[in-house]
C-alpha cells in the first residue's frame, strides 16, 4: 500500500502534525507524482501550501506550487497549485504578479471548482486598478455562460455600485435574487443599491426580506440583518433584530458583543457593560469564553472606573446566584470575575462548590490549575490540583492531578513531598508507567541515585517498547552518576544501533562515560 498516494497524502499529514515537516514534504511531493491528475494530488498540493503558510513563508508557498503548476500542467495537481500561487500572491498585496496568475489560471482551468473564487479575485484586482471595464468585461462573460450563477451576479453588482451605476446593479441583482432568493448575499448587496441611489426606505424592505429565508434558522437571520443595519449606521434597528435574536439564542456570546459594540459607539458605556454581564450570566457551562467576554468589557471602562466596575459585575452575579443557587452557569460567573481579580483562593472556593450542582469529577478545576501554571503561578495551581485529589480521590483526573502536584512539587524546589505524593499513589495500587518515570526522576535530581536505579527498572519490567528503550536509558545514565561504570558501558552498548533510540541523548550518556572517568579526549 506504500504506493497509494492516499497513504502517502496522510502520511505526509502526520509528519505535518508532528512537525517533520522535510518528511512531510517528501510524502506530499511523491503523492502528487504518482497520480498528479488525481483528487488526492489536490490534497497533497493543499497540505504542502499548509506546510508553509502555518509558518507564515508565504515566498515559500508561491515557490513551491509555481514549480508544481510548471511541472503538472492540465492536471488537478496543476490547477489546486495555480490557484495556491495566486491566492499568496494575492495575500502579500503582489497585485500584478497575482493578477498574472489569476489570469494563467482561467486561460488553463476554464471548469475548474476554484474559477468562482479566481473570477472574484481577479475581479476585485481589476476594480483596484480602476479597470472596471475589465472586471464587468470578465464577470459578464463568465455569467453568460453560468447565468445560474448567482456569486457572480452578486460580485458583478458590487462593480455596478462601485462605479455608481445604481440602476444596473439593481438590474442584475434582482435577476440573481429571483434565481435564488434564498441567497442573503444578494439580498444585502440588493438593498445595499438601493441606500446607495438614494431609496433608504427600499434598501430596509429588501433587507428585511432576510427575515423570509427559511433555509436558516431565525436567530441566525435576525443577527444577519442586524449586522447588515449596524454596517450602515441604523443602530436602532440593528438593537432592534439582536435583541430579538438573544429571545430565540440566549447563550450566543457573538450576538451579545455585537450589541454591547453598539451601545459603545453611542457612548452608553452603563449599557454596554450591563450588556456584557448578561452575556458572562447566560453563556452556557461548556463555553470557554467568559474570560474574552470580561477583558472586552474592561476594555471600554473609563479610566480609574475599574474597581467599580468589577464589584458591580461581582454583585450582580452574585444576586443571580442568591436567586438560582444551583445554576452552574451562575457560579462560573462568579469563578471567572473572581479569576480576573487575581482572587484565586476564593475562584477555587466557588470551584468547590460548583462540584456540587456540576459534577464533572474535577474537569472545571483542572482547566483552571492549567490557565494558573501557564501563567506561572505553579504553587496557587498546586492548590487546585490538590483539591480534585480531595474531592474526587477515585474520580478520572484523580491520578493526572497528583502526577501535576509531583511535578510542581519538584519544580519548587520540593522533591521530597513530590516523591511522597507519587509513593502514595504506589501504594495505593496505581501502577502507571508515568509514576515511577516522574518518581525516578525525582529521585535523580535529588541525588537518590540507588533508588532512582530502582525505580528506572521496575519502570523496565512494566513497559515495553519505546517505554522501556526511555527506562533503559535513565538506568543507564544512574549507573554512570553512580560510578558503576561497566554496568553503564553494558546497558550503553545494548542500546547502541536499536530503533527508537535519540541518537544524541545516547551519545551524551557515552560522553558522560568517559568525562566522569577522566578521559577527556
Amino acid at each position: 500500500l506504500g504506493n497509494r498516494p492516499a497513504v502517502l497524502v496522510k502520511l505526509g499529514r502526520c509528519y505535518l502534525r508532528k512537525g517533520d515537516y522535510k518528511s512531510a514534504h517528501s510524502y506530499l511531493t511523491l503523492a502528487i507524482e504518482k497520480e498528479p491528475d488525481g483528487s488526492y494530488a489536490s490534497q497533497a498540493v493543499a497540505s504542502l501550501a499548509s506546510l508553509y503558510s502555518r509558518r507564515y513563508q508565504y515566498d515559500k508557498v508561491v515557490e513551491v506550487c509555481r514549480r508544481i503548476a510548471d511541472k503538472f500542467p492540465s492536471t488537478q495537481a496543476g490547477a489546486t497549485a495555480l490557484y495556491y500561487v495566486g491566492n499568496y500572491l494575492y495575500i502579500q498585496g503582489r497585485r500584478e504578479d497575482a493578477l498574472k496568475a489569476f489570469e494563467k489560471f482561467l486561460n488553463l482551468y476554464p471548469t475548474s471548482m476554484y474559477r468562482s473564487s479566481v473570477l472574484s479575485m481577479l475581479a476585485d484586482l481589476y476594480v483596484a486598478q480602476g479597470r472596471f471595464d475589465k472586471a464587468e468585461t470578465l464577470l459578464r462573460s463568465f455569467l453568460s455562460k453560468n447565468p445560474r450563477n448567482t456569486d457572480l451576479a452578486r460580485h458583478l453588482g458590487d462593480v455596478y455600485i462601485r462605479q455608481g451605476r445604481y440602476d444596473e446593479a439593481i438590474r442584475i441583482l434582482e435577476t440573481g435574487q429571483q434565481l435564488n432568493p434564498n441567497n442573503t448575499s444578494l439580498i444585502e448587496k440588493l438593498g445595499e443599491a438601493y441606500l446607495m441611489k438614494g431609496d433608504k426606505k427600499k434598501a430596509i424592505r429588501t433587507w428585511m426580506k432576510i427575515l423570509s429565508v427559511t433555509s436558516y434558522d431565525e436567530s441566525y437571520r435576525r443577527g444577519r440583518l442586524a449586522s447588515i443595519f449596524k454596517s450602515h449606521e441604523m443602530y436602532d434597528m440593528a438593537v432592534q433584530q439582536y435583541l430579538a435574536a438573544l429571545k430565540r439564542r440566549p447563550t450566543d456570546s457573538y450576538i451579545y458583543s455585537q450589541l454591547a459594540d453598539i451601545y459603545r459607539i453611542l457612548g452608553d458605556t452603563e449599557k454596554a457593560i450591563d450588556t456584557y454581564i448578561k452575556a458572562i450570566l447566560n453563556i452556557g457551562v461548556g463555553y470557554g469564553v467568559r474570560e474574552r467576554m470580561i477583558r472586552k468589557m474592561m476594555q471600554i471602562v473609563p479610566e480609574g472606573k475599574e474597581g467599580k466596575t468589577l464589584d458591580r459585575a461581582i454583585e450582580s452575579v452574585r444576586e443571580a446566584i442568591s436567586a438560582q443557587p444551583r445554576n452552574p452557569g451562575y457560579r462560573l460567573a462568579l469563578i471567572e470575575l473572581l479569576f480576573y481579580r487575581k482572587e484565586y483562593t476564593g475562584a477555587l472556593d466557588e470551584l468547590r462548590k460548583l462540584t456540587k450542582i456540576y459534577i464533572d469529577q474535577g474537569s472545571m478545576i483542572k482547566r483552571y490549575a492549567e490557565r494558573l501554571e501557564r501563567m506561572g503561578k505553579s504553587e496557587i495551581a498546586l492548590l487546585y490540583y490538590r483539591s480534585i485529589v480531595e474531592l474526587f480521590p477515585h474520580g478520572r483526573f484523580a491520578a493526572e492531578a497528583s502526577l501535576a502536584t509531583a511535578r510542581i512539587y519538584m519544580k519548587i524546589g520540593r522533591p521530597d513531598k513530590g516523591e511522597q505524593v507519587l509513593e502514595d499513589m504506589i501504594s495505593k495500587g496505581v501502577r502507571s508507567p508515568r509514576i515511577y518515570e516522574l518518581l525516578g526522576e525525582i529521585q535523580m535530581r535529588s541525588g537518590r541515585l540507588e533508588r532512582a536505579l530502582a525505580t528506572f527498572r521496575s519502570l523496565q519490567s512494566m513497559t515495553s517498547g519505546a517505554g522501556s528503550t526511555s527506562a533503559r536509558i535513565k538506568a543507564a545514565e544512574c549507573l554512570v552518576l553512580l560510578g558503576r561504570y561497566d554496568e553503564a558501558k553494558v546497558e550503553l552498548d545494548r542500546l547502541k544501533g536499536q530503533p527508537g533510540i535519540p541518537q544524541n541523548l545516547l551519545g551524551k550518556l557515552m560522553g558522560d562515560w568517559f568525562f566522569w572517568q577522566g578521559m577527556f579526549d
